[in-house]
């Protein structure tokens, strides 16, 4: 029971953690972003992650968590790319993303 709770908070954290950064690179790169999200990404990130809204069973979540986590590397490395606008990498947003 503790271990699918702590994967619970875990996922939970992760997912609104990247929302967040997603929203605040947003507001200081908007162009650029938009070229880094997939349409999928709206329905992860478009509206705060919380424990009722994550899939149901241990498979489901686990394959989601993996998603975000990838979806997490992904703007990590893209938000350092040559093309990338240089402000936001140091936004509070993505420093907490990357301790997390």
């Amino acid at each position: 029971m503790l271990g699918a709770i702590r994967r619970l908070n875990w996922g939970e954290l992760v997912g609104e953690t990247l929302r967040l950064a997603l929203e605040e690179l947003a507001r200081h790169g908007e162009q650029w972003l938009a070229g880094e999200v997939t349409a999928d990404w709206t329905e992860r990130y478009g509206r705060p992650v919380r424990y009722d809204r994550l899939p149901r069973g241990g498979d489901a979540l686990i394959r989601y968590v993996l998603r975000v986590g990838e979806d997490c590397m992904r703007s990590l490395r893209g938000i350092h790319r040559d093309d990338a606008p240089p402000q936001p990498r140091d936004l509070p947003q993505l420093q907490i993303l990357r301790q997390i």
